[in-house]
């Protein structure tokens, strides 16, 4: 007897379909990702400024305890003197804060980092900054005291770290400081109980090079009919001093004054070109004539008079990178728009009442005209302190004393703009970065792996059955329900495999061996009539 040959299983070809409802919710999804991921390529929001990370001088992070729980967000302006000084590259700023200690952070906006990059020792008060000095080999003086009537201090910065560690002065009246060749000199009077302002005392040239320490008397003290000269600065190779309209060198040869015909004091001059930071009263009253005295000990002329409408607000900036120079600022009277003069251009950088950044270059730009730009960052103004500073290409950095910058090309257009996650996080915080994540990532994936479990679950598409086979469309006649339905047909399809594959039998044992063949409404005792070599057809009760 020959077997009957194994045929496939027509069910197992036929394709399968999702149910309406399921359907319905992919397109949904699908859709939804398909417009976050169209926003998120072709958005260009105006996003907050690029933030640095701070570390101590030994590259450890503050302490978040020390700092109250939060992020540290920048060092405390609490030099009088000194908000921001740009040298080497990056930005200097004297720090005072217990997450981070004491002394001056190096602000890098092309690394990202801000550094407290010359430490002094715990405790004390804020360091105030008396006068800078570059000079060669990328070192910087900085002359200081840790209190307002306190001893003095100097040390040489380098870039990576204290050049020279800072060294006591005493207590001292500091006049200028310059470099001759590779020794720093400074002109100090020394302070005393009977002198305590240094009007009477002599002056002292202090030098400071790898042989050590050097101290000379280059004015001599004369008593109360000769005053101790108020003004020092370096010119000709050779220290001058003036008071009173008449100057003479050291060693006491007499010579003109920087201003001949004028009786000036060391308030009236701005020396900050000979290392003095201290500004002049005229300058503090935006008078456009305030004498100053040059790097070379020639008279010039102090920052330039502010704009009419305009007033100066920042006078603690500075450029030291050959020559300390003095970068005023001047603003309108809402404070909004800050004017400084950068080199070869002068730029304004106006916060609307949305806290968006306008940047311009144009002369005497008016508020209109400024809302009127694109805004370059979505940048609140608060407290801290901005200078530009070149990026070496016709570009700007414009960096914040707190610890951020964004980058300016010579159009004034930003080029770093942040990306959409850490925009969101900053903005709308964590909730937003959730949600567009979903609509990005896990949406789509879902979605698929929703789409595939719906697939391997979903039935065969129903076919016209044949006429000679209607057992498929038995539960679907009687109204059973999906489940119940797709049982009894995995059923029928497996009786119908055992039959052809072990053929019927005949004799009076055929049917009661079989029992795959029987109908389910006749008992094994009965013989339905069956075609010979095949399987009897499923009888239905009517």
């Amino acid at each position: 007897m020959n077997p009957t040959p194994r045929t496939a299983d027509p069910a197992a070809t036929r394709p399968r379909a999702f149910a309406p409802a399921v359907a319905a919710l992919l397109f949904a999804a699908f859709a939804l990702a398909a417009v976050a991921w169209a926003l998120v390529l072709a958005s260009a929001p105006v996003t907050g400024p690029q933030p640095m990370r701070w570390q101590r001088a030994d590259g450890s992070p503050p302490a978040p305890a020390d700092a109250g729980g939060y992020p540290f967000r920048g060092c405390r302006l609490a030099d009088v003197q000194l908000d921001m000084a740009l040298w080497n590259g990056g930005a200097i700023v004297p720090c005072h804060d217990p997450a981070l200690g004491s002394g001056w952070a190096f602000l890098d906006p092309r690394r990202r980092t801000a550094t407290l990059r010359w430490p002094l020792a715990d405790g004390g008060e804020a360091p105030l900054t008396l006068g800078l000095s570059p000079g060669p080999g990328r070192r910087l003086a900085l002359v200081f005291q840790r209190a307002v009537e306190g001893d003095a201090f100097v040390g040489i910065a380098g870039a990576d770290g204290w050049a020279r560690a800072p060294e006591k002065l005493g207590r001292v009246r500091y006049l200028a400081a310059a470099w001759v060749g590779d020794r720093l000199e400074l002109a100090l009077v020394p302070l005393t109980g009977q002198d305590p302002h240094g009007l009477r005392g002599p002056v002292k040239v202090v030098g400071f090079d790898d042989a050590g320490r050097q101290e000379r008397i280059a004015v001599r003290a004369c008593g109360a009919d000769c005053p101790t000269p108020p003004i020092a600065y370096r010119a000709g190779a050779r220290w001058v001093f003036e008071y009173a309209g008449r100057a003479h060198a050291e060693g006491g040869e007499p010579v003109a004054p920087a201003f001949p015909g004028r009786t000036l004091e060391d308030l009236d001059l701005d020396l900050v070109a000979q290392g003095r930071l201290r500004s002049p009263i005229g300058l503090s009253l935006g008078r456009g004539d305030t004498p100053a005295i040059g790097a070379d000990g020639k008279p010039t002329l102090a920052a330039p008079a502010p704009w009419d409408g305009m007033r100066t607000v920042r006078q603690e900036r500075f450029v030291v990178d050959v020559a300390p120079q003095r970068r005023a600022q001047w603003a309108e009277p809402s404070l909004r728009a800050i004017t400084e003069r950068a080199g070869a251009r002068t730029l304004t950088w106006y916060t609307d009442e949305r806290d968006r950044v306008h940047v311009t270059d144009a002369r005497r730009p008016t508020i209109e005209a400024m809302a009127a730009l694109p805004a370059v960052a979505r940048w609140p103004q608060g407290l801290a302190s901005r200078m530009f500073a070149s990026d070496d290409a016709g570009g700007w950095w414009l960096v914040d004393s707190s610890g951020e910058s964004i980058h300016l090309d010579r159009d004034l257009r930003r080029t770093d703009p942040l990306p959409l996650r850490q925009h969101l996080r900053d903005a709308r915080g964590e909730i937003a970065v959730y949600a567009l994540d979903w609509a990005l990532f896990a949406l789509p994936a879902l979605s698929i792996l929703c789409a595939g479990l719906s697939l391997c679950a979903a039935p065969p598409v129903a076919a016209r059955p044949a006429a000679g086979d209607r057992r498929a469309a038995v539960p679907a006649r009687r109204g059973l329900g999906a489940a119940a339905g797709r049982t009894a047909a995995l059923i029928l399809r497996a009786r119908s495999r055992r039959c052809q594959k072990n053929g019927p039998h005949r004799g009076p044992f055929s049917f009661a061996s079989q029992p795959e063949c029987l109908s389910p409404w006749r008992t094994p005792d009965a013989r339905p009539r069956h075609r010979p070599g095949s399987c009897p057809r499923r009888r239905t009760r009517r």
